[in-house]
Formats: C-alpha cells, sequence, structure tokens
C-alpha cells in the first residue's frame, strides 16, 4: 500500500484531520512529542514503500558509550520492526523505517507505527538524561 493510498485510511483510524503534502511532498504526524514525516520511498520505479523519520534528540559525537548503544539496538532483529537509529550532520539522533512492504490493510500499517513511536519515546527519553553536542564555539 502506498503513502497516497494509505494516509487517509492510517488518519481515519486514529481519527485525525489528513495534513497537507509540505514542499517535498512528505506529510507529518504528530503523536504526542514524537512528530513523524513520512514521505514516499522512490528507491526504484513502481516502488510503494514508504518512510517514516523522525528526530528523537542531540547526541554528543563524543560519547562513545551512547553511539555504541545505538549502533547495538540496530543489531537486533527489533530494529527491522520499530525502525533503524542514525545520526544526521548536527548530531540528531533519528529513528527511521520503511513501511508499505507486504502490508496491505491498513490497520496493520497503524500497528506496527504505534511500535514505531513507542521506539521513539523510548529514545527521546534515553537521550534526555545525556548530555548533547559540545558547544562547538567554544571547542
Amino acid at each position: 500500500m502506498d503513502l497516497h493510498a494509505c494516509l487517509p485510511a492510517l488518519c481515519e483510524l486514529y481519527r485525525i484531520t489528513p495534513p497537507e503534502p509540505d514542499n517535498q511532498g512528505a506529510f507529518a504526524l504528530a503523536f504526542g512529542p514524537v512528530c513523524i514525516t513520512f514521505r514516499t520511498a522512490d528507491l526504484e520505479p513502481g516502488d510503494s514503500a514508504f518512510v517514516a523519520q523522525t528526530e528523537l534528540g542531540a547526541v554528543d559525537g563524543n560519547d562513545e558509550a551512547l553511539l555504541r548503544e545505538m549502533l547495538t539496538a540496530n543489531l537486533a532483529p527489533a530494529a527491522a520492526v520499530h525502525g533503524f537509529l542514525s545520526l544526521d550532520l548536527e548530531g540528531r539522533a533519528l529513528l527511521t523505517r520503511r513501511f508499505g512492504d507486504g502490508q496491505a490493510e491498513p490497520e496493520a500499517v497503524a500497528q506496527d507505527i504505534d511500535g514505531f513511536v513507542d521506539t521513539a519515546r523510548r529514545w527521546q527519553a534515553r537521550l534526555a538524561t545525556t548530555p548533547g553536542p559540545q558547544d562547538r564555539s567554544t571547542a
């Protein structure tokens, strides 16, 4: 099921108004403190999958224990279901997951989104307990 077919059904399930796309065609839905951006995957012609991504918080790139924890989480089989962790160039942690492969029913997608949101909330809470990136202007 592609994003444009799935989004209205998901919004109906969550009882929210379907959002308007941004200038790049992405849609944002907020689940409490977790704001998820959905965009088409477009990796191959005819690809109907879509990608969900959310920002989790700032990460100190020198915090080796935290970085190791994030990398280890990506190795767990659950990462394929609940999302993969990464860092952007500004040192923000991101959780990303591909949806739509073999998922035909919006209810199944919604269940997977709920797991994605739960994972994002856990990582947001975890990152809130660690110092963020060092101020580079004083380095």
